[in-house]
């Protein structure tokens, strides 16, 4: 119960925390979207 929003655990939105000191981002949602994001990561 404790680790969940219904128990009153806020988990923050790091992609708009990131944006807000103007680095960029990028969202995976799938395997192979975290092997591209890793490859545009080390550029």
């Amino acid at each position: 119960m404790a680790s969940s929003e219904d128990g009153g655990l806020k988990i923050p939105n790091l992609g708009l925390f990131a944006k807000s000191f103007n680095y960029k981002i990028r969202i995976a949602l799938s395997n192979k979207e975290s092997e591209v994001g890793i490859e545009w990561l080390s550029k």
